[in-house]
């Protein structure tokens, strides 16, 4: 059974874009030979939320429609891929995205209880200098000067290190490392004409921030430029499988690839609606910042053997350049997934064209005539105000355009990020004149902000915590007519930002936004709470570097390592 993989999916109808054919083109061939079983199977998907994943929407609407032959339990786990590898390791994920390197880790690691193999490249380079500096043009520029970065022990560090020693310039140029984008960022607005070594899409994100910001050398360019013998290419990340599921369901495998294929080749020559598709399934939190980023994260599906030259030549620079960096030492052939001859489908422009006038077709048939119907049955449904205590939703959000935040950041969610409005949380008290109260519990947690003060609304009473931080609130909302009446209203919020979203955002601590209070009306956008659904509602420190995460080059590369060792035992 497929996965409610988020609860915005209910919107994705008006965006989604069909095959034109409904035949399942992912049914194994008789003429191929799979290991394994040839029969439909359930594949569970764990992705990186940013570049690997923000090309997949096409493939996983494709999904959702029944249009795959097998059932793929698409999940984005965040930005931690450490957590990632601990669940394929422990079988709970059969292919994940990660760097480039950690596959390599974990082929590496032999007291892992799952053997893994790497099926394709999802992201080639994606690094680019930045600076206000007029001076910068080339290279040979940063003679003499500092150059910030993020992902110390990643591909960030190989990939540009390698190429200053290729230009002689090792001894000439300082590498300084901080721990996310936004610390980067800062330091762009803050000292005049610095240089930031950044990747995508945190240069669309620094362009918005940084006035006069220039984009002098694109750092995959410079690697091509050096025309290697080996055909390495600069890598950003990877997918990788566990061995024995291979083994088990090889024709899953090659739908998936296939499928990946058609959905990046879609993205890059539909990239608005592929944006979209980064909000509806949360591969990427602002899709205004991911289509103009879309372009440039370089992303791709490649296999088979040209997957194994480009990475095989990457890994060895990283490799010599620190053994550790891929566990030790290079990957034997075997970790090279190369699929049969003749299951991989070329993809061509007809491929996916015209899918969007097909999808409109479709959207437009489904609602013929049901106006009239749906009305009525909201009519039908509606349950008289009576004197009592009811179980009803109620959401307080801030709108991004307002906060500057890349999402609607929802104070009544304990869920992490807190994108989401939340049902059933809240408590209505109706008298018998049909006036109604509601408390409503203000569950955000203190690491992303504390509500101090919320003004505009009728407060009646209010709870708060032993530092004078709001925890619920009391609303007069008036009268009412039938329980499921929505009520809508503004207020503003004087609150103060936590640790982690100072750090990803890199605003100040004290805030002051408008918000919007409203009663019911969140039946196909919300989601239980964390406490509802009995699970932990905690965010794991790792979240602190989720921008570095993002951009797959942490120093963290060990933990992946570790994370996945500690599951075992």
């Amino acid at each position: 059974m497929k996965k409610r993989l988020m609860a915005a999916a209910a919107a994705a109808l008006a965006l989604v874009m069909a095959v034109p054919s409904p035949v399942l083109a992912g049914e194994p061939s008789d003429d191929i030979s799979y290991m394994g079983s040839t029969d439909a199977t359930e594949v569970n998907v764990g992705m990186i939320m940013g570049p690997p994943s923000m090309g997949m929407g096409w493939m996983i609407h494709e999904n959702e429609e029944g249009n795959t032959y097998n059932d793929y339990n698409f999940e984005v786990g965040g930005v931690d891929y450490t957590a990632l590898a601990s669940k394929l390791n422990t079988g709970d994920y059969d292919i994940i995205h990660c760097p480039s390197n950690v596959g390599a880790i974990l082929y590496n690691n032999k007291d892992l209880k799952e053997e893994v193999e790497v099926i394709d490249i999802s992201n080639l380079g994606l690094l680019y200098i930045l600076t206000t500096d007029d001076s910068i043009k080339s290279m040979d520029d940063l003679k003499g000067r500092t150059v910030y970065s993020i992902g110390e022990g990643g591909p960030p560090e190989y990939t540009f290190g390698y190429l200053l020693d290729q230009e002689g310039l090792s001894d000439d140029v300082n590498f300084s490392f901080r721990s996310t984008p936004f610390e980067v960022l800062n330091l762009l607005q803050d000292e005049e004409h610095s240089i930031a070594l950044l990747p995508q899409p945190f240069v669309e994100v620094a362009k918005l921030l940084v006035p006069d910001l220039k984009v002098p050398i694109d750092i995959t360019e410079e690697w091509d430029n050096l025309k290697l013998e080996s055909g390495a290419e600069s890598v950003t990340t990877i997918t990788i499988v566990r061995k024995k599921f291979l083994e088990e369901h090889e024709q899953a495998v090659v739908e998936y690839l296939n499928l990946l294929k058609k959905s990046v080749a879609y993205s890059l020559s539909h990239v608005d609606e592929a944006a979209e598709w980064t909000d509806t399934y949360e591969t990427f939190l602002n899709p205004e910042v991911a289509a103009d980023a879309i372009p440039y994260v370089n992303m791709c599906a490649i296999t088979g053997q040209e997957m194994k030259e480009k990475l095989e030549g990457f890994l060895k620079i990283m490799y010599d350049y620190n053994p550790d960096a891929v566990g030790g030492s290079m990957p034997d052939d075997d970790f090279y997934y190369i699929p049969p001859e003749g299951s991989m489908e070329e993809v061509t422009d007809e491929t996916t064209d015209n899918v969007k006038d097909a999808d409109t077709t479709d959207t437009e048939a489904s609602t013929e005539g049901s106006g009239a119907e749906d009305t009525e049955k909201k009519k039908t449904t509606q349950t008289p105000a009576e004197a009592g205590t009811y179980t009803v939703s109620a959401n307080i959000w801030f709108k991004k355009e307002d906060s500057g935040l890349p999402m609607n950041p929802h104070i009544t969610s304990d869920i992490f990020p807190p994108k989401d409005p939340v049902v059933d949380n809240a408590e209505m008290t109706v008298d018998e004149d049909g006036n109604a109260t509601v408390k409503v519990p203000i569950l955000i947690q203190d690491k992303i902000m504390s509500i101090q003060k919320i003004e505009g609304l009728d407060i009646v009473d209010s709870e708060t915590d032993e530092n004078g931080n709001l925890k619920s609130i009391t609303v007069n909302v008036g009268k009412i007519k039938y329980l499921e009446d929505v009520v809508t209203k503004t207020c503003d919020i004087t609150l103060q930002m936590g640790d982690l979203a100072m750090t990803i955002s890199g605003f100040d601590k004290d805030q002051q936004w408008p918000a919007t209070f409203q009663l019911n009306g969140f039946e196909e956008t919300g989601v239980q709470t964390a406490a509802a659904r009995g699970e932990s509602s905690e965010i794991n420190d790792a979240a602190v570097d989720a921008a570095k995460a993002m951009a797959f080059g942490t120093d963290d590369s060990s933990e992946a390592e570790e994370s996945s060792s500690d599951t075992e035992n």
